[in-house]
């Protein structure tokens, strides 16, 4: 591209990339002689298509923050490689000028994320591969292979205030939830922060993690196609003892909130 207008913005906030996303789309993308007329058709349908919501702004800051990008007040930084495959946690380490600089209440939550796990090692608590897990390998017995297929899908995280407006949770910064352990929640889409043990069992909750398993990007196809495939033969499944989920998913909330030793 010959630098048509609109070709290139610098946001000075992360609040900022709506509104450059916006100008691109609406004057750079349609005189770009390098962009295809296919991709300008779509763009076109997307935008008849689409349907502003209150949430579409911070979608974008959201995503920012996946990428590792952090407010600082000398602008736009990033805290840590854009490509590369680490979930974001911060280093704890004074080798990186940017965390210095633009340290949040966020990446500080996600450092403390990463100290708890540490401390799981220490303390025993479950078998090393399980440590990002809620529902363990000798929990198999307690529920059908779909609910504990399903469960496995998800690690836990952290309440952030960027998830506030996403994950729609009235729990305080820190509370404990999952996220999808293919796309890390990204953009707060695939977390879960129930409020109470009987929330976490309702059916509905189960639905939304299936749900988002089958649309996220991150997930294996092979994988989405088993869990289909294991919600398909779940009537087919060993009869439990009446009352299993609510057995089982106070187990789940009391590791998410360690009220009791991992197994």
């Amino acid at each position: 591209c010959d630098r048509a207008l609109a070709a290139v913005s610098y946001p000075t906030a992360l609040s900022g990339i709506y509104e450059s996303v916006k100008r691109w789309q609406r004057v750079h993308a349609a005189i770009c002689e390098d962009v295809p007329a296919t991709t300008k058709a779509y763009l076109a349908q997307l935008q008849t298509d689409a349907v502003w919501v209150p949430t579409t702004r911070q979608y974008w800051m959201d995503s920012a923050k996946a990428l590792g990008m952090v407010d600082t007040e000398e602008g736009i930084r990033f805290w840590r490689d854009p490509s590369s495959s680490q979930s974001c946690r911060v280093p704890t380490g004074s080798s990186s000028e940017t965390v210095t600089v633009g340290a949040t209440t966020e990446q500080q939550e996600s450092a403390k994320e990463s100290k708890r796990v540490d401390s799981k090692v220490e303390e025993g608590s479950g078998d090393v591969q399980d440590l990002q897990y809620l529902v363990f390998e000798g929990d198999q017995a307690m529920v059908p292979p779909y609910v504990f297929f399903l469960m496995r899908q998800v690690e836990p995280c952290r309440f952030t205030e960027a998830d506030r407006f996403v994950a729609r949770s009235k729990g305080p910064i820190g509370f404990e939830g999952f996220q999808c352990r293919h796309c890390k929640g990204h953009a707060g889409l695939g977390k879960y922060f129930p409020l109470t043990a009987k929330s976490l069992a309702t059916n509905s909750t189960s639905q939304n993690i299936h749900a988002h398993i089958l649309k996220c990007r991150k997930c294996p196809q092979t994988v989405k196609d088993e869990l289909v495939l294991k919600k398909e033969q779940k009537a087919k499944s060993p009869r439990l003892i009446p009352g299993w989920r609510r057995t089982f998913f106070d187990v789940v909330w009391g590791r998410l909130h360690r009220e009791e030793t991992n197994k």
